[in-house]
């Protein structure tokens, strides 16, 4: 696969310090078509987000980041991923939960394609498919998949859900149920990325009544965000008129 052209030259993946550190990672190998440089990550998505969840030895094994359309949620989606198949232990499995096999709403696994297909040290280490990502040299591997499939028995390292909102049916519960067993992982996470709505019916409103308890009854495996707030900089109110 040929690499897209970068504007910047990355250094070299080997820094030791990248795997401790996720915001050192975004900031110098992390990609985004749009400036085709590393991203540039706002003060609130360092704060907020990323230094509670991946940060320290008492971590999350879950949380729940919900956010308004055009926050950058599924790119921080694909950022979790990229750090763990680059910089997690060896053997990593990344799965990206997606509703269904069109791969036109595999955004996250996109996202993550085109970060990688821009840094040509990223892009020499592994094998892309049309639903995986594969890094040979220590067998960590980013996976869709398909709600329709079978979960059990996989030993995932992060597991990313993309607008759990639209998990309506009995079978995307079991499937849910499956990728959220606590595997045997130095580090699990399951990271669900969707914006800020609901049905109260949801496996998605269960999740934010339990944030929206946090304070009540805290359980330190769980991080919860929730924000109607727009907070990107290009999310003025002339952008917004036209989504």
């Amino acid at each position: 696969m040929r690499a897209r052209k970068s504007l910047v030259k990355p250094p070299s993946l080997k820094n030791p310090a990248y795997r401790t550190d996720i915001i050192k990672f975004a900031q110098e190998q992390f990609y985004i078509p749009e400036t085709r440089k590393p991203i540039v990550l706002e003060d609130w998505q360092k704060k907020e987000l990323l230094r509670p969840v991946f940060y320290g030895d008492d971590r999350p094994t879950m949380a729940l980041w919900g956010m308004t359309k055009k926050s950058g949620k599924s790119c921080l989606g694909a950022l979790a991923a990229a750090f763990t198949l680059f910089c997690g232990e060896d053997y990593s499995e990344t799965y990206m939960a997606a509703r269904d096999k069109d791969q036109a709403n595999w955004i996250v696994f996109s996202k993550l394609v085109k970060a990688i297909e821009m840094n040509p040290n990223m892009l020499l280490n592994v094998d892309i498919t049309k639903d995986a990502i594969e890094r040979t040299a220590t067998g960590s591997v980013v996976r869709c998949l398909p709600t329709e499939v079978s979960a059990a028995g996989l030993n995932p390292s992060l597991v990313i859900f993309d607008e759990l909102h639209l998990y309506e049916y009995e079978s995307m519960r079991r499937f849910w149920e499956e990728l959220t067993t606590v595997p045997t992982r130095e580090h699990p996470l399951i990271l669900i990325v969707t914006y800020a709505g609901w049905d109260e019916d949801s496996l998605l409103y269960e999740l934010y009544k339990k944030g929206m308890e946090l304070k009540k009854n805290p359980d330190p495996t769980y991080f919860f965000y929730w924000s109607h707030k727009n907070l990107m900089p290009w999310q003025t109110k002339a952008y917004l008129r036209q989504q």
